[in-house]
């Protein structure tokens, strides 16, 4: 009897339902023969049920976990099978839109590159025509991040006149890149100053062709100098940083923050008077609210989400770190642009490739003074410079403040014979 009820159990597999019916019924069957058709001694049955009892729960129970795992397992295989089907069709799904954004990258580019060999076709071609019956264009001058400069002429007034013309981009950035285009002439205008470059006109052709009419500059930008140059003399120096803040001082007036100050927007204008300094590019010019000194919500949604504009090396800590900022960030790069015309290199310089250690030297270091590659730095100019660059955005002068403290030795100095050097005009750079 114990083998049978072993066997049903295990031997023939049974289910535990099944197979707990079929010992009870043994069991049962084994106590009625016992009592009634074979008498057995009631201690002899007792003894014998308790074996028979321990062996259907030994039973049961080894078969009903059995049986459990086995479901477990057979529910545990069927879920990965279900989810490796789901796996498999999003791999599928993902592989399909990776083909997708393959060939949609390389329409793209492709498109770009017919749109630039369209525009540099369009370039060669504009010198002498005319747009919208007022302006003709003439030689190229040069590009910018984006258009490319022509020099014109005003039809209605015979005037000279720099005509910049839109480079258009591929895609959604098309539009945002017309808009920055657009917002650059209307920054500009904000800003009535006679060190800030003039912009007369923004128009859309017939032709469907964006242009920005300005004042035609004569001369150089202050980068092109110093390539040239390597460093200028500290007054000539102290004379163009001075001009710059003017031009910065009114723009902050105004609500605006330049946000890309260095050398290749700074140009020195070979005017009738003499060499005048002429701020330019205001194309990534960001408004802020006059009263809370912080950014302007919309004037941000103008800007690529996520996207640092500018040039790394004349970045304030604070916009590297991506904190609130206001016209402190023009006169830190101005900092920089002074130290580096009058040292010969800038503050700081990595050698590794990217703009990350470079960043963090900015954020982390302290720049050694200009003297230390110059000797004809006075200690009174490294100071000026180390505090337009301090890393504390309150511990800066304003832009108007810098431009006195650059003035102060300038027109205070006397040459040679004891007559008094004369002052430097809003505008005017001293010769050497």
């Amino acid at each position: 009897l114990l083998l049978a009820v072993m066997y049903a159990f295990s031997l023939v597999r049974l289910q535990v339902m099944h197979g707990t019916a079929v010992t009870l019924l043994t069991v049962g069957a084994y106590v009625a023969t016992a009592l009634w058709i074979n008498p057995t001694p009631t201690v002899l049955v007792i003894n014998n049920l308790f074996f028979l009892i321990s062996a259907v729960i030994i039973g049961f129970s080894a078969s009903y976990f059995i049986e459990r795992y086995a479901r477990n397992d057979f529910l545990q295989r069927r879920l990965l099978a279900e989810r490796k089907i789901e796996l498999e069709e999003m791999n599928h799904a993902l592989e399909s839109r990776n083909k997708a954004l393959a060939e949609s990258r390389a329409e793209t580019i492709r498109t770009a590159k017919r749109s630039e060999l369209i525009y540099s076709a369009l370039s060669e071609a504009l010198p002498g025509q005319v747009l919208d019956d007022k302006y003709r264009v003439e030689d190229k001058i040069g590009s910018g991040n984006f258009g490319t400069v022509y020099r014109g002429v005003h039809l209605h007034l015979n005037h000279p006149v720099a005509i910049k013309v839109f480079r258009p981009t591929v895609g959604s950035g098309s539009t945002e890149s017309l808009e920055r285009f657009r917002l650059e002439g209307i920054s500009a205008c904000r800003i009535q100053h006679a060190n800030a470059v003039s912009v007369l006109d923004f128009d859309v052709s017939a032709g469907s062709l964006a242009y920005m009419v300005m004042e035609l500059l004569e001369g150089r930008s202050l980068a092109e100098e110093l390539d040239d140059v390597g460093r200028l003399p500290p007054d000539r120096s102290r004379a163009i940083a001075a001009a710059v803040c003017d031009v910065l001082a009114a723009a902050h007036e105004a609500g605006l923050v330049h946000r890309d100050v260095k050398p290749s927007n700074v140009f020195l204008h070979q005017a009738k008077e003499g060499e005048q300094v002429k701020v330019i590019d205001f194309g990534i010019a960001k408004l802020i609210d006059a009263d809370t000194g912080l950014l302007d919500s919309g004037a941000a949604r103008r800007t690529a989400t996520g996207v640092l504009v500018g040039t790394p090396a004349y970045m304030s800590p604070e916009r590297l770190n991506g904190d609130p900022y206001d016209g402190g960030t023009d006169v830190y790069a101005v900092g920089v642009m002074l130290y580096e015309m009058v040292a010969g290199r800038l503050p700081f310089e990595s050698k590794a490739r990217g703009n990350w250690s470079l960043a963090m030297m900015i954020g982390l270091t302290e720049a050694p003074p200009p003297s230390s590659f110059n000797e004809a730095v006075s200690p009174e100019l490294d100071a000026i410079v180390l505090r337009a660059m301090s890393r504390t955005p309150a511990d800066r002068p304003s832009a108007a403040s810098l431009a006195t403290l650059l003035r102060d030795r300038a027109e205070s100095r006397s040459l040679p014979g004891g007559l008094a050097a004369p002052s430097l005009r809003t505008g005017d750079v001293a010769t050497t």
